[in-house]
C-alpha cells in the first residue's frame, strides 16, 4: 500500500495529527468527531519514530482492532 493510500485509509476511521520532532514523525490519533485543533481534545492513541511507514501501519492495525476494519 502507497503512502497516500496509507493517509487515506486513516482518515476513514480517525482525524489525525501528524507532525516532526527534529528527525522524528510523532502521530495522534483522534475520535472522528474531535477535532484535533480543539485545545481541550485528547488523542486516542499516538507514538513516534523515525520511520514514516511503520508509524502509519501500527496505526491503521490499531484501527483495525478497536474498528473492526
Amino acid at each position: 500500500m502507497t503512502l497516500s493510500r496509507k493517509i487515506n485509509e486513516l482518515k476513514k476511521y480517525v482525524q489525525f495529527q501528524l507532525y516532526t520532532v527534529h528527525d522524528t514523525f510523532a502521530l495522534q490519533l483522534f475520535e472522528k468527531e474531535v477535532c484535533p485543533n480543539d485545545p481541550d481534545a485528547s488523542c486516542i492513541w499516538e507514538d513516534s519514530g523515525k520511520d514514516l511507514v511503520r508509524l502509519l501501519e501500527e496505526a491503521l492495525a490499531w484501527c483495525e482492532n478497536r474498528y473492526g476494519i
